[in-house]
């Protein structure tokens, strides 16, 4: 991410009859970009889940569920297109959602994808196992280590985290050691959320604690135990009305900054923010006011390999309503908002860019306990 730095400004607070909200005004600025950028240019693939993300619809199907007026009506569109699977796939795709390559089975139901071994792999779970295949669809076959669950690994590859069910304790655990065994301590007492995210290097996880209603995002060293509020009252930011989607949180590439989520409990009106790894200058990613309109919400985001670019998927109450969510393209270092022209007539998604996926999610009654 490239920024010019400056002298750290002062905090800004806005008052209303019922709450209080206070962010940090920004302490970098972001060069001026003029140069613009096409989404569909950008290098690199994208891994999905989602139903029919390998179906095959013509433009004239596409443009009728987009033209959709209810999710029933949607529904029904779907069921009576020959073309169209409702079995959940898991595909690779160009950023623009082009060119699908089905890489798990046409007929069944596949989850929780995740890039492997720096994109050489992918690994999903089917039929209550996990299995791995190449990108282009080769060589399926199942996970024969399947303790080695990538979103509890650390990025060394030497130790996992988890969340006990039955204390509740968060562990560090070497790899091929047992549950009890040597080297297994306790790096938190307790933790709001079980979806940890290991920093690049390795050194810090990051977490929630606090109430249901209004979580904060701390991380933990691992080495030393120190806990740092990156969100929240105790942050340095001094958000007293940020409150953090937990399992939304991710670091960027290089370990530079780290994206959050605000939450509005059942409200979904989730916009994304970059927060500096010590707690720092909390920040909208997109620039202008584009997620001022409380119709529009991201419901997820991914960094692009680099670090330069966030795509984030985005629904509005109308898009809602059809079952078509919109894909953005911003850009880090000016906060650019670009439009992808999506091509995928997918319904439901999960989206990972980057090569190596920490947004792997565990199925916790069966995974979660288990080292």
């Amino acid at each position: 991410m490239i920024a010019a730095t400056t002298a750290p400004a002062a905090t800004t607070t806005v008052e209303t009859a019922t709450t209080t909200t206070t962010t940090a005004a920004p302490t970098t600025v972001a060069p001026t970009i003029t140069a613009e950028f096409t989404p569909e240019d950008l290098p690199g693939q994208i891994l999905m889940q989602g139903v029919g993300c390998g179906s095959k619809l013509s433009e004239e199907d596409l443009a009728k569920i987009a033209g959709s007026q209810s999710v029933g009506d949607a529904a029904e569109m779907i069921r009576n297109m020959e073309n169209f699977s409702t079995v959940a796939q898991i595909c690779v795709l160009n950023l623009d959602g082009s060119d699908p390559v089905l890489v798990s089975p046409a007929d069944v139901d596949a989850e929780s994808p995740g890039w492997i071994e720096g994109g050489k792999r992918i690994v999903f779970r089917m039929q209550g196992r996990w299995h791995v295949v190449n990108p282009d669809g080769s060589n399926l076959q199942p996970w024969t280590d399947p303790t080695n669950l990538v979103w509890r690994l650390s990025p060394d590859g030497t130790q996992y985290i988890n969340q006990s069910l039955h204390d509740n304790h968060v562990y560090l655990t070497p790899v091929g050691q047992e549950r009890k065994g040597p080297g297994r301590r306790v790096i938190l007492d307790d933790a709001f959320s079980a979806t940890f995210r290991w920093s690049p290097d390795g050194r810090f996880v990051l977490f929630h604690k606090g109430p249901g209603n209004c979580p904060a995002l701390w991380k933990v060293d691992v080495n030393t135990l120190e806990q740092v509020a990156l969100t929240g009252p105790e942050s340095p930011s001094g958000a007293k009305g940020f409150c953090s989607s937990p399992g939304m949180e991710s670091w960027s590439p290089d370990g530079s900054a780290i994206m959050v989520f605000d939450y509005e409990g059942l409200r979904p009106d989730t916009h994304p923010y970059l927060v500096d790894v010590d707690g720092a200058n909390l920040r909208p990613l997109a620039n202008g006011n584009f997620f001022d309109d409380s119709e529009w919400f991201a419901q997820g985001a991914v960094w692009s390999p680099d670090g330069k670019y966030v795509m984030v998927d985005v629904l509005s109450v109308e898009a809602l309503l059809k079952q078509a969510p919109a894909r953005l393209i911003v850009r880090v270092a000016d906060g650019l908002v670009k439009p992808i022209n999506w091509k995928s007539p997918t319904v439901i998604v999960q989206l990972m860019w980057a090569p190596d996926a920490p947004e792997l999610r565990p199925i916790p009654d069966e995974d979660m306990d288990r080292v």
